[in-house]
This record gives structure tokens, C-alpha cells and sequence, in this order.
């Protein structure tokens, strides 16, 4: 298969066109609307937003451990375990602080760190990842890859 072309259009819409095995066909994808992530992702205020200019303060300098989620706002697994999440600031507060990371605008920090499906979890102590976990998990999952860092 080989594409002719790829361009956006001044209304964000990326149109492809190109030939294939069984004749010629045409794409038309709409951009992605940018999300807040503060909308469904960030429901808890203990939560920290990770962003490539507070990571090293936040979670590298902190002084307690601290479980960074790897996230997009369009990935099915992460919106399920959102809530969990949220469940567990409250439950560990001051022994544990909760980051997230949305992997679409920090893409530095999700290389950095070899992330290459999301969720990710990583657990940090001391500045260094001391347990990581990539999938869904249950809270009893949670509470193990954590209790390892308290």
C-alpha cells in the first residue's frame, strides 16, 4: 500500500488518499479535540498533575513514596482505573502521594521511563522507580505494588 499524501486541513481534519491492492481509497480523520484533564481524571485534589516542569520537584524530590499513572485521556484502561486511584489518595494520604501523568503531553517523561502501554504504573522512593506495573489492576494489586515503597 502506498499513500500519496497526508495533510490537515485549516479545520484540523487530516486527509489521506493513496492505492492499495484492491483499488483506490480515501480517509478523512477528524483531529482529536483536546480533553481537560481535569474533567473525569483528576476528580481527587490529592492527586498530583504531572507535567515534564514539576516532575523532578514532585515526584523525584518528594519526601514520601510516590505512585505515578501513566495516562491518556482516550485509553479505555486508564479511565477504569481512575476511580482506584482517586480511592487510594484519600486511603494513603500523607504515606503516599498520587501523580499522573498524561502520556500525550509529557511524552519526555513517558520515554524517559520506557512506558510503552498505558496504564503504567511506577512506584518511586528516593527519586528511583522502585516497583512498576503495566494493565488494569484491583485494589488489592494496588495496595501490594505500593506496600513494598511504605
Amino acid at each position: 500500500m502506498a499513500a500519496e499524501s497526508i495533510r490537515p486541513t485549516a479545520s484540523g481534519i487530516a486527509f489521506r488518499k493513496g492505492v492499495s491492492e484492491g483499488g483506490a481509497f480515501a480517509f478523512v480523520h477528524p483531529a482529536p479535540a483536546p480533553t481537560p484533564i481535569s474533567e473525569a481524571f483528576m476528580a481527587n485534589d490529592k492527586i498530583i498533575q504531572g507535567t515534564e516542569a514539576n516532575f523532578e520537584k514532585d515526584v523525584l524530590g518528594a519526601d514520601t513514596p510516590v505512585l505515578v499513572d501513566f495516562w491518556a485521556p482516550w485509553c479505555g484502561p486508564c479511565k477504569a482505573i481512575a476511580p482506584l486511584l482517586d480511592k487510594a489518595a484519600d486511603d494513603y494520604a500523607g504515606r503516599l502521594k498520587i501523580a499522573k501523568v498524561n502520556t500525550d503531553s509529557a511524552q519526555s517523561l513517558a520515554i524517559r521511563y520506557g512506558v510503552q502501554s498505558i496504564p503504567t504504573l511506577l512506584v518511586f522512593k528516593g527519586g528511583e522507580v522502585v516497583n512498576r506495573h503495566v494493565g488494569t489492576l484491583n485494589r488489592a494489586a494496588l495496595d501490594t505494588l505500593v506496600g513494598k515503597a511504605l
